[in-house]
């Protein structure tokens, strides 16, 4: 919820489903902790807010943790959309292909994975 509020998009808690992290665990440093926290993903009620949290992240894309009151210096945080298993494994690919390629976009939007190559140029859906 606090998020939301960073990224002015009203999230209550029954809007919100479920939250789990993922991923394996990360390094621990001794006397410091956790290298990385895990990511996690949270199931939302309606799509229409997941949508506005997605649009909003993308236009405050350098928020951070000012005011979350967590220990140490704020941190950049990030909202992604979750892909399924044969979509992450594409946008994968898309994005090594890209770089050989020399693409300067390669982004994914409501399980599409979208490329680019300069900013004035026409978009190519995958």
């Amino acid at each position: 919820m606090l998020i939301g509020e960073k990224l002015n998009v009203k999230i209550e808690e029954q809007d919100i489903v479920s939250i789990q992290r993922m991923g394996p665990l990360r390094g621990y440093i001794e006397g410091e902790g956790a290298v990385q926290p895990r990511p996690f993903a949270v199931r939302l009620a309606r799509r229409t807010l997941r949508d506005r949290l997605l649009q909003s992240a993308r236009v405050r894309h350098g928020a951070d943790t000012t005011g979350f009151g967590l220990p140490g210096s704020p941190k950049k945080f990030y909202i992604n959309e979750r892909l399924t298993c044969i979509n992450r494994q594409l946008f994968f690919k898309a994005r090594q292909m890209g770089s050989k390629s020399g693409w300067n976009y390669v982004w994914t939007r409501e399980g599409r994975i979208f490329t680019r190559d300069e900013i004035r140029t026409r978009r190519h859906a995958e």
